[in-house]
C-alpha cells in the first residue's frame, strides 16, 4: 500500500486543484482529483467514500485488489471503489489511471406549457409553397426517449402501452417502479396521453413517442453518479434495440471539476457522439438562501458542451412570450470552470401539471400538490428545470420523427429558432425561449438526408450553421449572439472578457454587488462591483477555514490575481508587480515556488521562466 504523509497530501492536493481549475487539464503524469475529494483531503477527512476511478479498468482493478479497496461496480472505462481520500490520492501516480472523482449523489431538479412552446403548431402539418418546404403532422411516433430518473409508474392510465422497456441501476434495488414520483411526472410531460381526466393536463409534448424507463434514483430521489453513468452506458448499448434517439436527464449534482475530467460529463459526451440527443436540466441553484442570484451555478451534466441544457421559464399562465421570465431558482451560467455558454435554451418549468405516481414518496409527503384525478389516473404539480428539460425532450422527439437529423442538428435547430430574451440574457436563458414550430421550420430548410445545413439569415446577417455546431461558448458568442441582437462579439475564453463583454448585455451588471454570488460548492463566492477606489473587483474564495481565494481587480499597481490558501500559504499571484507581470505559485511556508516574470533567480527554491535566465540547478 502506497503511503503519502498527510501534510504532503494536502500540499499536492492544493497544487493539483489550482492547476486543474486554471487550465482544465491534469498536470501530467498525475491523475486528476475532483474538487470535493481535494476538500476532504484538506479537511483531514479519513473516512471511506465511494469514488469513480477512470482509466485502464484492468489496471484499476489490480491496484484496488492490491490495496484492499472494495470494488463496487465496473463501468466502461471506469471502476467504482470505496476508499479514504488519502488512499485515493495515492492512486494518482499509477500509470493507467487518469482521473479520480467522488461518486457524488445526484438529485432531481424539481421545485398552458405546450402552447407556450408552440408544440401544438409544431405537431400540425405544414403545406409548403408549391409543395416545397412543407412537412407532415408529427407526434414523436417511432422515436424512443430514455428517461433516466427515479423510474416510471407504468400502470398510470396516461402511459398505457408507452413504456417499452424498464431497467434499474439503483445500487441494491432492482425495482423499476417509481417509488419517488419524479420520473413519472417527467414521462408524462414527454409523451403522456390526454385521458380527459382534467383540463390541466392535455397530454405530453410528443404523445406518439415511446419511453424507456431507466431507473437510477431511489425512493427518496437520490442516486450515485455511477448509477447514472451505468444507466447511460446501457442506453447507448441498447439504443438500436429500442429505437432510442433522445435521453432525458432531469438530475445532476454541483460541478466540482472541469467537464474534461468529470465522469458524468464525459459519459454524456460519449452518448451524444453515439448519436443520441441528450437533454439535461440546468439545475435549481439560481439563488441562495439569502435570495442572492448565483452565477456559474449550472450543475453537471448540464455543463456538458454537447448536451442541450435547459433553463426554466415562468410563463405566468399565458401563451404569449411577452411576459415570460426565467425562474429565480433556475441555475445561471457560465460554466464554473470552462466559462462556457450555458444554459442553451429555456422552456416552461414552473407549476407544471403532469402525472402522479400512485403511492410515491412525493405524493404522500406533499399531498397539497395533487392537482386532479385519483389512483392510477392522478395528476400532480411540480416546478423546476427538471420539467423544463422534459418539455425539450418531447420537442426533440417531434423534430426527429421521420428524419435522420443528428444530435447536433437538433440542438442547432432549437437554438436557431429560440426567441431571445433580452431582459434575461444568455447567462439566464441561453439563446432564448424554445419555439418548436419555428424549430420545425428551420428543419424544413435543412437537407437532412445529406447532413448538409445551408447558411441561414438571422437579424439581417447570414450565418453559416457549420460554424455554429461547436462545443464551446466562444464560437456561440462569435457566431450567434451578435446576429440575434445581444451586441456581443467576443468570447468567454477568459473571465476578463466575460466581465467586460457578457455581463452588461444580459442586464446582470445593473444588480448590486451584494446580489451576486459565484457558485455554491465549498462556499465559493463571487462579488462583483466597485469594492476598491480604482475600479471593479472580483472576489472568489472559500469562506471556510481553508481561506482559498481569488482576487482580481484594480489594486494599487493594476489588475491583479491572487489565488491561494491563506492557511497553508500556497498562493498564485499574477498581476502588475514592481518589475512587471509575474506568476508566483508555491508554498510560502516551505519556500517552494514557481516564479514567472522578471525576478532574481538566485533563490535555489525557485524556478524562473520568462526572463532568459536558465532555471537554477
Amino acid at each position: 500500500m502506497r503511503h503519502v504523509p498527510p501534510k504532503a497530501v494536502k500540499i499536492i492536493a492544493v497544487a493539483l486543484w489550482l492547476s486543474v481549475s486554471l487550465s482544465g487539464q491534469s498536470p501530467s503524469p498525475l491523475a486528476t482529483l475532483s474538487g470535493d475529494l481535494v476538500a476532504l483531503l484538506l479537511g483531514g477527512v479519513n473516512t471511506p467514500v465511494r469514488a469513480i476511478v477512470r482509466g485502464d479498468v484492468t489496471v484499476i482493478k489490480s491496484v484496488a485488489i492490491q490495496d484492499g479497496l472494495p470494488i463496487v461496480r465496473e463501468l466502461d472505462g471506469m471502476v467504482v471503489v470505496t476508499a479514504t481520500p488519502e488512499q485515493l490520492s495515492s492512486l494518482r501516480d499509477v500509470p493507467g489511471i487518469v482521473g479520480i472523482s467522488r461518486d457524488a449523489l445526484v438529485t432531481p431538479f424539481m421545485t398552458v406549457s405546450a402552447k407556450a412552446m408552440a408544440a401544438d403548431q409544431a405537431r400540425a402539418a405544414q403545406s409548403g409553397l408549391l409543395g416545397i418546404g412543407g412537412y407532415p403532422a408529427v407526434s414523436g411516433k417511432g422515436v424512443g426517449v430514455a428517461v433516466i430518473d427515479s423510474g416510471i409508474a407504468t400502470t398510470h392510465t396516461a402511459l398505457t402501452g408507452k413504456v417499452v422497456a424498464s431497467i434499474s441501476f439503483v445500487t441494491g434495488d432492482s425495482s423499476t417502479n417509481d417509488q419517488f414520483g419524479h420520473g413519472t411526472h417527467i414521462a408524462g410531460i414527454i409523451a403522456g396521453a390526454d385521458t380527459g381526466a382534467t383540463t390541466l393536463y392535455k397530454g405530453g409534448i410528443a404523445p406518439g413517442a415511446h419511453l424507456v424507463n431507466v431507473r437510477v434514483l431511489d425512493g427518496r430521489g437520490a442516486g450515485y453518479t455511477s448509477d447514472v453513468i451505468a444507466g447511460l452506458q446501457w442506453t447507448i448499448t441498447n439504443r438500436g434495440k429500442y429505437a432510442i434517439r433522445v435521453v432525458n436527464m432531469s438530475l445532476g449534482h454541483t460541478q466540482v471539476e472541469p467537464c474534461i475530467t468529470d465522469p458524468l460529463c464525459l459519459a454524456v459526451e460519449k452518448a451524444v457522439a453515439s448519436g443520441l440527443v441528450v437533454v439535461v436540466s440546468a439545475g435549481n441553484s439560481g439563488k441562495n438562501a439569502a435570495g442572492q442570484e448565483v452565477l456559474a451555478s449550472i450543475t453537471t451534466p448540464g455543463v456538458s458542451p454537447s448536451a442541450i441544457t435547459v433553463a426554466a421559464l415562468n410563463t405566468w399562465g399565458t401563451v404569449t412570450p411577452d411576459d415570460d421570465t426565467i425562474t429565480t431558482y433556475s441555475s445561471r451560467g457560465p460554466t464554473k470552470y470552462e466559462l462556457g455558454l450555458k444554459p442553451d435554451v429555456a422552456a416552461p418549468g414552473n407549476k407544471i401539471v403532469s402525472l402522479e405516481a400512485q403511492g410515491s414518496y412525493l405524493a404522500k409527503a406533499y399531498p397539497a400538490l395533487h392537482a386532479a384525478g385519483s389512483g392510477k389516473n392522478a395528476y400532480y404539480t411540480m416546478s423546476g428545470t427538471s420539467m423544463a428539460a422534459a418539455m425539450v425532450s418531447g420537442g426533440a422527439a417531434l423534430l426527429l420523427e421521420g428524419t435522420v437529423l443528428s444530435s447536433r442538428q437538433v440542438k442547432l435547430a432549437l437554438q436557431l429558432s429560440a426567441q431571445f430574451m433580452p431582459d434575461e440574457g444568455v447567462l439566464r436563458a441561453g439563446l432564448g425561449r424554445v419555439n418548436l414550430y419555428s424549430a420545425r421550420r428551420v428543419n424544413s430548410a435543412v437537407t437532412s438526408l445529406t447532413g448538409y445545413i445551408p447558411p441561414v439569415t438571422i437579424g439581417g446577417r447570414t450565418v453559416t450553421p457549420s460554424g455554429l455546431m461547436m462545443d464551446n461558448g466562444s464560437a456561440l458568442l462569435d457566431n450567434l449572439l451578435a446576429p440575434v441582437g445581444v451586441g456581443v462579439v467576443g468570447t468567454l475564453g477568459t473571465l476578463a472578457t466575460w466581465l467586460d463583454s457578457a455581463l452588461t448585455p444580459v442586464r446582470i451588471s445593473a444588480l448590486k454587488a451584494s446580489q451576486l454570488v459565484w457558485g455554491d460548492q465549498f462556499a465559493q463566492q463571487l462579488v462583483w462591483g466597485d469594492h476598491a477606489p480604482l475600479g471593479q473587483q472580483l472576489v472568489w474564495g472559500d469562506l471556510s477555514p481553508y481561506g482559498q481565494q481569488l482576487v482580481w481587480g484594480d489594486q494599487s499597481l493594476g489588475q491583479q490575481l491572487v489565488w491561494g490558501d491563506q492557511t497553508l500559504g500556497q498562493q498564485l499571484v499574477w498581476g502588475d508587480q514592481t518589475l512587471g507581470q509575474q506568476l508566483v505559485w508555491g508554498d510560502q511556508t516551505t519556500g517552494q515556488q514557481l516564479v514567472w516574470g522578471d525576478r532574481d533567480p538566485s533563490n535555489a527554491n525557485q524556478l524562473v521562466w520568462g526572463d532568459g535566465v536558465p532555471p537554477p540547478q
